[in-house]
Protein backbone atom coordinates (compact mmCIF):
# COMPACT_ATOMS: atom_id res chain seq x y z
CA UNK A 1 0.00 0.00 0.00
CA UNK A 2 1.20 3.32 -0.95
CA UNK A 3 1.93 6.45 1.37
CA UNK A 4 -0.89 7.84 -1.23
CA UNK A 5 -3.22 5.73 -0.35
CA UNK A 6 -2.66 5.06 3.15
CA UNK A 7 -2.59 8.57 3.93
CA UNK A 8 -5.04 10.50 1.29
CA UNK A 9 -7.49 8.13 -0.54
CA UNK A 10 -8.44 5.79 1.89
CA UNK A 11 -9.73 8.55 4.43
CA UNK A 12 -10.79 10.28 1.51
CA UNK A 13 -12.79 7.57 0.56
CA UNK A 14 -14.19 6.35 3.93
CA UNK A 15 -15.37 9.57 5.02
CA UNK A 16 -17.33 9.54 1.04
CA UNK A 17 -18.54 6.36 1.93
CA UNK A 18 -20.21 7.18 4.98
CA UNK A 19 -21.13 10.30 3.98
CA UNK A 20 -24.91 9.40 3.29
CA UNK A 21 -25.11 8.63 6.57
CA UNK A 22 -24.04 12.35 7.66
CA UNK A 23 -26.36 13.90 4.75
CA UNK A 24 -29.86 11.69 6.34
CA UNK A 25 -29.22 12.92 9.68
CA UNK A 26 -29.22 16.86 8.55
CA UNK A 27 -32.04 16.17 6.40
CA UNK A 28 -33.91 15.19 9.58
CA UNK A 29 -32.68 17.48 11.62
CA UNK A 30 -34.19 19.87 9.39
CA UNK A 31 -37.93 18.44 8.62
CA UNK A 32 -38.00 18.98 12.35
CA UNK A 33 -36.81 22.28 12.16
CA UNK A 34 -38.98 22.91 9.18
CA UNK A 35 -42.34 21.63 9.97
CA UNK A 36 -43.32 24.98 12.11
CA UNK A 37 -42.29 26.73 8.58
CA UNK A 38 -44.46 27.99 6.10
CA UNK A 39 -42.95 26.46 2.37
CA UNK A 40 -41.57 29.85 0.36
CA UNK A 41 -44.12 30.63 -2.46
CA UNK A 42 -43.02 32.23 -6.14
CA UNK A 43 -45.41 33.70 -8.41
CA UNK A 44 -44.77 33.05 -12.03
CA UNK A 45 -47.31 33.85 -14.84
CA UNK A 46 -50.33 33.00 -12.27
CA UNK A 47 -48.84 30.08 -11.58
CA UNK A 48 -47.77 29.35 -7.95
CA UNK A 49 -45.08 27.82 -7.06
CA UNK A 50 -44.52 25.97 -3.39
CA UNK A 51 -40.81 25.36 -2.85
CA UNK A 52 -40.51 23.61 0.62
CA UNK A 53 -36.58 24.00 1.65
CA UNK A 54 -36.42 20.06 2.91
CA UNK A 55 -36.21 19.51 -1.10
CA UNK A 56 -33.72 22.01 -1.93
CA UNK A 57 -31.75 21.30 0.85
CA UNK A 58 -32.22 17.38 -0.17
CA UNK A 59 -31.08 18.03 -3.76
CA UNK A 60 -27.81 20.15 -2.25
CA UNK A 61 -27.23 17.15 -0.16
CA UNK A 62 -27.40 15.11 -3.49
CA UNK A 63 -25.51 16.98 -5.69
CA UNK A 64 -22.73 17.50 -2.75
CA UNK A 65 -22.60 13.38 -2.42
CA UNK A 66 -21.82 13.08 -5.94
CA UNK A 67 -19.43 15.33 -6.15
CA UNK A 68 -17.49 13.92 -3.55
CA UNK A 69 -17.80 10.59 -5.19
CA UNK A 70 -16.80 11.60 -8.83
CA UNK A 71 -13.53 13.23 -6.29
CA UNK A 72 -13.27 9.80 -5.36
CA UNK A 73 -13.11 7.61 -8.59
CA UNK A 74 -11.06 10.96 -9.99
CA UNK A 75 -8.52 10.36 -7.23
CA UNK A 76 -8.73 6.23 -7.77
CA UNK A 77 -6.84 6.93 -10.82
CA UNK A 78 -3.46 7.41 -9.12
CA UNK A 79 -3.72 3.89 -7.25
CA UNK A 80 -1.85 0.98 -8.55
CA UNK A 81 -3.03 -0.42 -11.80
CA UNK A 82 -3.65 -3.63 -12.80
CA UNK A 83 -5.28 -5.57 -16.00
CA UNK A 84 -7.15 -8.86 -15.67
CA UNK A 85 -8.99 -11.07 -18.56
CA UNK A 86 -11.09 -13.07 -16.39
CA UNK A 87 -13.97 -15.66 -17.62
CA UNK A 88 -17.35 -15.07 -17.19
CA UNK A 89 -18.17 -17.82 -15.57
CA UNK A 90 -16.29 -16.90 -12.47
CA UNK A 91 -18.30 -13.38 -12.18
CA UNK A 92 -21.09 -13.40 -10.29
CA UNK A 93 -22.89 -10.01 -8.57
CA UNK A 94 -22.17 -9.02 -5.20
CA UNK A 95 -25.20 -6.18 -5.11
CA UNK A 96 -26.93 -8.25 -2.67
CA UNK A 97 -24.53 -8.42 -0.54
CA UNK A 98 -24.25 -4.38 -0.14
CA UNK A 99 -27.51 -4.21 0.13
CA UNK A 100 -27.77 -4.60 3.98
CA UNK A 101 -24.83 -2.09 4.50
CA UNK A 102 -26.56 0.85 2.52
CA UNK A 103 -29.28 0.57 4.76
CA UNK A 104 -27.56 0.18 7.52
CA UNK A 105 -26.59 3.59 6.86
CA UNK A 106 -29.84 4.95 6.33
CA UNK A 107 -31.51 2.90 9.79
CA UNK A 108 -28.20 4.52 12.01
CA UNK A 109 -28.42 7.93 11.00
CA UNK A 110 -32.30 7.92 11.31
CA UNK A 111 -31.81 6.60 14.82
CA UNK A 112 -29.60 9.08 16.00
CA UNK A 113 -31.22 11.16 18.46
CA UNK A 114 -32.25 14.62 16.87
CA UNK A 115 -29.61 17.56 17.95
CA UNK A 116 -27.79 14.89 19.79
CA UNK A 117 -24.46 16.53 18.83
CA UNK A 118 -22.30 14.12 20.87
CA UNK A 119 -24.03 10.92 20.14
CA UNK A 120 -24.09 12.04 16.46
CA UNK A 121 -19.76 12.36 16.31
CA UNK A 122 -19.44 9.17 18.55
CA UNK A 123 -21.61 7.20 15.91
CA UNK A 124 -19.81 9.11 13.07
CA UNK A 125 -15.90 8.39 14.73
CA UNK A 126 -17.36 4.57 15.38
CA UNK A 127 -18.29 4.20 11.99
CA UNK A 128 -15.45 5.91 10.47
CA UNK A 129 -13.14 3.37 12.44
CA UNK A 130 -14.80 0.82 11.64
CA UNK A 131 -14.64 1.09 7.76
CA UNK A 132 -11.37 2.28 7.74
CA UNK A 133 -9.80 -0.79 9.27
CA UNK A 134 -11.77 -3.34 7.90
CA UNK A 135 -11.05 -2.00 4.11
CA UNK A 136 -14.49 -1.44 3.21
CA UNK A 137 -14.46 1.81 2.30
CA UNK A 138 -16.31 1.10 -1.24
CA UNK A 139 -19.26 0.09 -0.13
CA UNK A 140 -20.78 2.81 -1.26
CA UNK A 141 -24.40 3.43 -2.68
CA UNK A 142 -23.34 6.69 -4.86
CA UNK A 143 -21.04 3.85 -7.30
CA UNK A 144 -24.56 2.42 -8.12
CA UNK A 145 -26.04 5.69 -8.62
CA UNK A 146 -23.42 7.04 -11.09
CA UNK A 147 -23.58 3.75 -13.49
CA UNK A 148 -21.01 1.24 -11.64
CA UNK A 149 -22.04 -1.94 -10.40
CA UNK A 150 -20.15 -4.56 -7.71
CA UNK A 151 -19.20 -7.82 -9.04
CA UNK A 152 -17.28 -11.17 -7.31
CA UNK A 153 -14.48 -12.95 -9.40
CA UNK A 154 -13.78 -16.26 -7.94
CA UNK A 155 -10.22 -16.49 -8.59
CA UNK A 156 -7.86 -19.96 -9.81
CA UNK A 157 -6.55 -19.92 -6.26
CA UNK A 158 -9.75 -19.80 -4.18
CA UNK A 159 -9.69 -16.23 -3.69
CA UNK A 160 -12.77 -13.64 -3.92
CA UNK A 161 -11.69 -10.43 -5.29
CA UNK A 162 -14.25 -7.52 -5.68
CA UNK A 163 -14.72 -5.51 -8.58
CA UNK A 164 -16.38 -2.32 -9.21
CA UNK A 165 -17.20 -1.70 -12.93
CA UNK A 166 -19.64 -0.03 -15.22
CA UNK A 167 -19.29 -3.35 -17.42
CA UNK A 168 -22.91 -4.90 -17.08
CA UNK A 169 -23.00 -7.34 -20.08
CA UNK A 170 -20.82 -10.51 -19.65
CA UNK A 171 -21.34 -13.09 -22.83
CA UNK A 172 -20.49 -16.78 -21.31
CA UNK A 173 -18.50 -17.78 -24.13
CA UNK A 174 -15.83 -14.79 -23.95
CA UNK A 175 -13.47 -13.48 -20.86
CA UNK A 176 -13.85 -10.01 -19.47
CA UNK A 177 -10.51 -8.36 -20.46
CA UNK A 178 -10.36 -5.59 -17.59
CA UNK A 179 -7.55 -3.27 -19.10
CA UNK A 180 -7.59 -0.33 -16.62
CA UNK A 181 -7.88 -1.92 -12.81
CA UNK A 182 -6.76 0.38 -9.87
CA UNK A 183 -6.19 -1.85 -6.84
CA UNK A 184 -8.44 -0.44 -3.77
CA UNK A 185 -6.87 -2.99 -1.28
CA UNK A 186 -5.66 -6.82 -1.89
CA UNK A 187 -9.24 -7.87 -2.67
CA UNK A 188 -11.20 -5.36 -4.26
CA UNK A 189 -10.07 -3.18 -7.32
CA UNK A 190 -12.18 -0.34 -9.23
CA UNK A 191 -12.34 -0.97 -13.21
CA UNK A 192 -11.85 2.77 -14.98
CA UNK A 193 -12.15 2.00 -18.57
CA UNK A 194 -15.34 3.46 -19.90
CA UNK A 195 -17.78 0.86 -20.34
CA UNK A 196 -18.47 0.33 -24.46
CA UNK A 197 -21.30 -1.68 -25.52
Amino acid sequence: MTKYQKLIFNPLATINSISPFVSIYLLKVDQIKMKTLLPWKIEIDKFHIFINSLYINAIFHLLLLFIFTGMIIFLSCFLDSDTEKIPSDKISSAQDTFIPVYLGLFFVALSVPDGNIPVFLFTYVLMFIFIYTTNSYFYNPMFYLLGFNSYYVNTDIEKKILIITRKKDFNDENPVDYNNLRRINNYSFIDLEKYKK
